[in-house]
């Protein structure tokens, strides 16, 4: 385990010029179940494949229903173990009942097909689908903020947090918790404004400090946190972290402008 602070952090946030998307820097990517979970676009992806034969001759059109067949339980699947916070998944929530679990339920089966691919070689055919996790979990956010408006900002303070987890077990889930070891959390999905989370996730993932697209979330001159270690979804920092306790952490966690460094795999 490793932690990372300031100097590392703050070399490569001189690239943060402007909020636009940048090419050629790695995504957070994990797997879920059968699929894979894109953490920086909150994407979920799965595949399936058929190599389905009938009598001597392959029909296409069979062997398209047989993997888009293969395809649906893949997605629910995967899809019930993305993890919400340290110790649940959306399965658990899925499987809780009233009016969260059939909203969840409406929105997965709007997963879509991006790809289908023919082999020419062996014949058969593989697909692929995508399951779009901002909106899917929009009522698991809406369900955990805060009744609070956010804090408001000072125009003279840290524009947003920036933990560095690379080199730790961190495994990214939709809402992250933060704590400082033996002390108070610093990051919860109840410290973050209801209003913050109608527009978006507590803490966005990158893969790279340089990534320009840090600055949509940290801004210009963040506050970089110190991490020694990770416990699933659960990032540590050091007893008595100064910039954990720092007074404008509060603020900037309620407006959900925290940015977390993860390794891309």
């Amino acid at each position: 385990m490793r932690g990372l602070g300031f100097v590392l952090l703050s070399a490569g946030c001189a690239a943060w010029a402007s909020p636009s998307p940048a090419d050629g820097f790695p995504a957070v990517v994990r797997r879920v179940g059968g699929g894979e979970v894109d953490w920086t676009t909150l994407t979920l992806h799965v595949r399936s494949a058929s190599d389905l034969q009938v009598g001597a001759w392959k029909d296409r059109r069979m062997q398209e229903q047989d993997a888009l067949d293969r395809l649906k339980p893949r997605v629910a699947a995967a899809a019930r173990a993305v993890p919400v916070d340290p110790s649940t998944t959306m399965g658990d929530r899925l499987d809780g009942g009233a009016e969260l679990a059939l909203a969840l339920e409406d929105g997965l089966g709007r997963w879509r097909i991006e790809e289908t691919r023919y082999r020419a070689d062996a014949g058969g055919v593989e697909m692929a689908a995508r399951l779009d996790l901002r909106e899917w979990v929009r009522p698991v956010l809406d369900a955990a903020g805060a009744p609070t408006p956010p804090a408001v900002l000072p125009p003279d303070g840290p524009t947003g947090l920036v933990v560095d987890a690379r080199g730790t077990d961190f495994e990214p889930c939709v809402l992250p918790e933060i704590s400082v070891q033996d002390g108070p959390p610093v990051l919860s999905g109840a410290l973050v404004s209801a209003e913050a989370l109608r527009r978006q996730t507590p803490a966005a993932y990158l893969g790279d400090p340089a990534d320009p697209r840090g600055w949509a979330r940290a801004g210009d001159t963040p506050l970089f946190l110190t991490v020694i270690d990770a416990r699933g979804c659960r990032l540590l920092l050091p007893p008595g972290d100064a910039a954990g306790m720092n007074a404008a952490v509060p603020a900037l966690v309620s407006a959900g402008r925290v940015l977390i460094v993860a390794d891309p795999r």
